[in-house]
């Protein structure tokens, strides 16, 4: 099974916190998708969002 985690990025601070409390209560690592090198590990659930 591939890694779970909540990757995010926020320019003003509101998708990081929603992404942190969404990821506690899923009990998931949320990290910014600057710190993520590699996609490849990762399987999505939602692709983006506009």
């Amino acid at each position: 099974m591939k890694k779970q985690l909540i990757v995010y990025g926020s320019r003003y601070g509101s998708s990081e916190r929603y992404s942190r409390r969404l990821a506690e209560m899923m009990g998931l690592e949320a990290v910014e998708y600057k710190a993520v090198k590699d996609f490849s590990s990762l399987q999505p659930i939602v692709d983006r969002i506009k």
